[in-house]
């Protein structure tokens, strides 16, 4: 397991493969992230203990969502929304990046067959 150092806490790498990674986030009270987005992968928040509050930001009517998600509660943020986390107390959460594989991602040209008939 890798653990970075945050100024708001810190992270560690619990799993990663091609299409997923886990991190557990330790938050320290007042801590927040970045605001940001990622282009290709989805991000979930579980929290575990503490309070966490997710920002979107919804750019277009400049507007912000905020939910507070308690212990047991979870929020999903798709690609290309612009997020941030905070801590109003100390937090311990998963973090959890995926991408969606579409299983209809193919374009054809033409179709396949049998020789022959």
């Amino acid at each position: 397991m890798n653990t970075t150092g945050k100024i708001w806490g810190q992270t560690t790498e619990v799993f990663r493969d091609e299409t997923t990674e886990v991190h557990y986030l330790d938050i320290k009270k007042d801590g927040y992230c970045s605001k940001h987005l990622h282009e290709g992968k989805w991000n979930k928040f579980y929290v575990i203990s503490g309070k966490l509050k997710v920002i979107l930001y919804k750019e277009q009517s400049g507007y912000e969502d905020v939910t507070t998600l308690l212990p047991g509660m979870s929020m999903d943020v798709p690609p290309h929304v612009k997020h941030k986390f905070e801590a109003p107390e100390d937090c311990t959460c998963l973090e959890v990046y995926w991408v969606r594989l579409d299983p209809v991602d193919i374009v054809r040209d033409n179709f396949g067959g049998m020789k022959g008939e």
